[in-house]
Formats: C-alpha cells, structure tokens, sequence
C-alpha cells in the first residue's frame, strides 16, 4: 500500500515517471498477495498516470484491466 501511496504523492507533485515507477512496483506486490482490491487500485493509477500524459489508449488498456477485478473484488456488477 505504501508504495501505491508514494506512487499517488509523486503522480500529484508532477513527477508521472517516479508515479509509474511506484504504481509499477506495487502491482506485483498485490498480485502476488492475491489483493485483488488494491492491484485493480493500482491499475487505476497507472491509467490515470497515462491520461494525464495525454496517452488515452494506455489509459484505457490499464482501465479495461482493472475494471473486471474490481468488480470480482467488490463481488457485484456485470
């Protein structure tokens, strides 16, 4: 969670490289922990990180990734 947390401070200081580089970090960490709710998390931020960087179609493909799991995790909707 932490690094998810620094990934979001550097992502609000301007700094989307480091963001990435946190976000990068802290997903296989909550893969491997089965965390499913915090890997689509950082799925999110990571394609958040991309749309503020103009890049919408790695935004997308990071938000289309995330939205099955965080379904499955919250146990409802289609």
């Amino acid at each position: 969670m932490t690094l998810n947390n620094i990934g979001g401070v550097y992502n609000s200081l301007g700094d989307k490289e480091k963001a990435l580089n946190y976000f990068g970090q802290a997903l296989p960490l909550y893969r491997a922990a089965e965390d499913r709710s915090r890997e689509a998390r950082a799925l999110a931020n990571i394609g958040a990180v991309y749309n503020s960087l103009g890049d919408g179609k790695k935004a997308l493909a990071y938000y289309k990734e995330a939205l099955p799991i965080s379904r499955a995790a919250l146990g409802c909707c289609r």
